[in-house]
């Protein structure tokens, strides 16, 4: 295994210790409810925050390097295909506005500035998936020479499968968000420290 193959492997490993460090120490000291919390609220309480924020830039670091890495293998087997060269770039330029959205989400907890984390969680989300419908287009036209049909299929199906979450995502975070303010208003503590006794939301 080269030092390379390690990039994208070091930064799914920074992501996942990211949503369970900052999910353990949230249950532990009891600023979240331990069943399914909305990712952010894990890690939008000191200390918790700071290491959900150190991890997940870290995340976006590694995420940046591998998306460089794997624009300039594609480039490197596609000279003279002009539209894949474009979909190359627009893939690299969209992953990395990914990136950066995800430093935001990090650094910018979502009671502190809504106004920058709502909109930086859905560049994160949004445009990763795009960069993956991207690259499903980009490996579907590369293959069978340099890639073989199984793989473009695999990716397909997991940007439908991110698409889905996507979806799902935003739709219950919207609608919990609108009920939880009829309930109760602004108060941030109680809309984090949900209990099976409060209202359901649909």
């Amino acid at each position: 295994m080269n030092v390379i193959s390690l990039i994208p492997i070091l930064g799914s490993a920074f992501a996942a210790l990211a949503f369970l460090t900052a999910y353990i120490v949230a249950v532990f000291r009891g600023d979240v409810y331990p069943w399914w919390p909305y990712i952010s609220d894990t890690g939008t309480t000191i200390p918790e925050s700071c290491i959900f924020g150190e991890l997940l830039t870290l995340t976006a670091v590694f995420a940046s390097i591998a998306m460089v890495i794997r624009y300039k293998w594609v480039e490197s087997f596609n000279h003279g295909m002009k539209l894949l060269q474009n979909l190359n770039l627009a893939a690299l330029v969209t992953g990395l506005i990914s990136c950066v959205g995800m430093t935001m989400v990090a650094n910018f907890e979502e009671t502190s500035i809504r106004a920058v984390h709502f909109p930086s969680s859905a560049a994160t989300f949004g445009m990763g998936i795009v960069y993956n419908f991207m690259h499903t287009e980009i490996t579907r036209r590369m293959s069978p020479k340099y890639s073989s049909t199984c793989v473009w299929i695999y990716r397909l199906i997991i940007s439908m499968m991110g698409l889905l979450s996507f979806g799902l995502l935003y739709g219950f975070g919207v609608g919990a968000e609108t009920k939880g303010k009829k309930w109760y208003g602004n108060d941030t503590a109680k809309k984090l420290e949900w209990n099976p006794e409060d209202p359901v939301c649909f």
